[in-house]
C-alpha cells in the first residue's frame, strides 16, 4: 500500500487534520462514486488526482490565534459544502474543563488572529 503524507509546519490545524487520514477508492471519481474501500487503486486516473493536489493544492483556509508567536488554536474550513463549517483544534495545555468554560481564544490579551489560505 502506497501512503502520502501532506505536512506543512504554517499550518498546524490541517496537519491535525490529515493525521489518520487515507484517501477512498472513489476520491478522484468521475462517475458521480463516492466513499468506497478505504484505498486508491494504482492507475492514472488516481495518480493524476494526487498529482493535482501537489501542484495546485488544497482549498479551504486556516485561521489561527497566534500569542508570542505561538499558536494557540487553529479553526479549519474545508468543507466545500457549507463555507461556515469548521474543525477547530486546540493547542494549549489547558483541561478540558477550562477549554469548554474558560475564557475565549479571542478574548485573551494580545492574541492575533491570522488567516492562511
Amino acid at each position: 500500500m502506497v501512503s502520502i503524507v501532506i505536512f506543512n509546519p504554517t499550518v498546524p490545524g490541517y496537519n491535525k487534520c490529515a493525521e489518520g487520514e487515507y484517501f477512498y477508492q472513489y476520491d478522484f471519481s468521475d462517475d458521480g462514486k463516492t466513499y468506497g474501500n478505504p484505498v486508491l487503486e494504482f492507475n492514472e486516473r488516481n495518480q493524476n488526482g494526487i498529482i493535482s493536489i501537489l501542484e495546485k493544492g488544497l482549498k479551504g483556509k486556516e485561521v489561527q490565534f497566534v500569542k508570542n508567536g505561538k499558536i494557540l488554536k487553529s479553526k479549519l474550513y474545508i468543507a466545500e459544502f457549507d463555507s461556515n463549517f469548521s474543525y477547530s483544534y486546540d493547542f494549549t495545555k489547558r483541561n478540558f474543563w477550562n477549554k469548554i468554560f474558560g475564557q475565549k481564544m479571542d478574548g485573551i490579551k494580545n492574541v492575533l488572529q491570522q488567516s492562511r489560505v
